[in-house]
């Protein structure tokens, strides 16, 4: 069995201990797990076809992501599924998404011109990348603050909702659902690891509705408590599991299985690892 891990190569080399550990888990039921880094090669567009029993696509990727849709509409099994990747990775369609299923979630705009919605909300903004991800890029601006450098592009911005600086980051695989506590925004790893949140059973609803909307197998939650009501503000697929318990055993067995139904259902494979690198 081989599972491919399209990832840049920061990111791999700074993973987490969670996806460190995954992958020694998964090595020693004798998987064969393939790094696949698209910065670093010359890839012939023409020549990619899927060599990996199934692609796991960590967030952030914009090229992976690209590479990931090509190797999806040659029939490749990816976890998660390529097209709900391709929404979560933006921002403003997950938000609209959200909006119309119904789950509370901060007021959001798209905007070239950040004085535009300064102008109109006269209280603090949330300015993201529209197409971030692991908190990269995220500021917090008050009136009066300079937005000049913030002059060019788009911008996704969303109304700051008043909070205790607690996130609530709630982590999915499968059915199963779990939650820590961590402050927004973390600065150091032991504040990433958070402390454990016991589930309320409407978090746990809310989670699940998520990953249905979006189909979602194995992903994110971040949700903030303003004003006595819960708002769910990002959602993200195969996030670093920092801080839950037993993450990587739930993971690579979680994989495994996926991987294992996928193997029995492909082809025998289309190209070797050497096609995909040219």
């Amino acid at each position: 069995m081989r599972i491919g891990v399209l990832c840049k190569k920061a990111e791999y080399a700074h993973s987490t201990p969670v996806m460190e550990s995954m992958f020694s888990l998964l090595r020693r039921r004798g998987v064969d797990v393939e790094t696949i880094i698209p910065e670093e090669h010359l890839i012939d567009v023409a020549a990619v076809q899927p060599h990996c029993d199934i692609y796991i696509l960590r967030p952030g990727i914009e090229l992976a992501l690209s590479l990931a849709g090509v190797l999806h509409d040659k029939g490749a099994h990816t976890l998660n599924n390529y097209p709900a990747c391709a929404i979560v990775q933006d921002k403003v369609r997950v938000t609209h998404r959200l909006i119309e299923a119904g789950i509370p979630t901060a007021r959001s705009f798209v905007t070239g011109n950040l004085k535009h919605a300064m102008d109109l909300l006269q209280k603090p903004i949330i300015v993201k990348p529209h197409r971030g991800s692991y908190g990269e890029g995220i500021r917090i601006l008050q009136q009066g603050d300079a937005t000049d450098e913030f002059a060019q592009g788009g911008h996704f911005v969303q109304e700051y909702l008043p909070n205790n600086g607690v996130d609530i980051k709630v982590y999915v695989i499968g059915d199963e659902v779990m939650a820590i506590r961590r402050p927004f925004p973390a600065h150091s790893f032991e504040e990433k690891i958070g402390t454990p949140f016991k589930l309320e059973p409407y978090i746990e609803h809310l989670a699940l509705a998520v990953g249905k909307i979006f189909d979602l197998k194995i992903y994110g939650l971040d949700i903030i408590e303003s004003n006595n009501r819960l708002y769910v503000i990002d959602v993200n697929f195969f996030p670093g599991f920092v801080g839950v318990c037993d993450a990587a055993e739930k993971l690579s067995e979680y994989v495994h299985t996926y991987a294992f139904a996928a193997e029995c259902r492909a082809e025998p494979a289309l190209a070797s690892a050497s096609k995909l690198r040219r």
